[in-house]
């Protein structure tokens, strides 16, 4: 059960090219998982949003969750230029994960 037709908020956010203000990068997807209720075997379909990227990508948001939402006490809070230093590293990961995947095809079409 994956059509969400009735539920117009939850569409495919694709943000893998261009990310988002902070450099984050991911593609969100909204998935019906029929879910058992109760003993009786009762069943509901419940919406989950699902958030796929690549490795480079997931270490970027992991680090960037630690350095740009929850520093530690005594830290500073991230100014401009450290919120671009994150853009440009996203951006440069982005390149690695592209480059990544040129060698992989070359190697493949051999």
């Amino acid at each position: 059960a994956t059509n969400l037709e009735e539920f117009p908020d939850m569409k495919d956010k694709n943000m893998l090219d261009y990310g988002d203000e902070l450099g984050y990068r991911s593609y969100h997807f909204f998935v019906k998982i029929p879910t058992i209720i109760d003993i009786f075997g009762g069943i509901e379909h419940f919406i989950c949003e699902v958030q796929g990227r690549s490795e480079l990508q997931h270490i970027w948001a992991v680090r960037s969750h630690d350095l740009l939402y929850k520093h530690g006490e005594g830290w500073n809070i991230p100014d401009e230029q450290a919120i671009e230093d994150m853009r440009q590293l996203s951006n440069t990961l982005r390149a690695a994960d592209q480059f990544f995947v040129s060698i992989r095809d070359r190697i493949r079409r051999k």
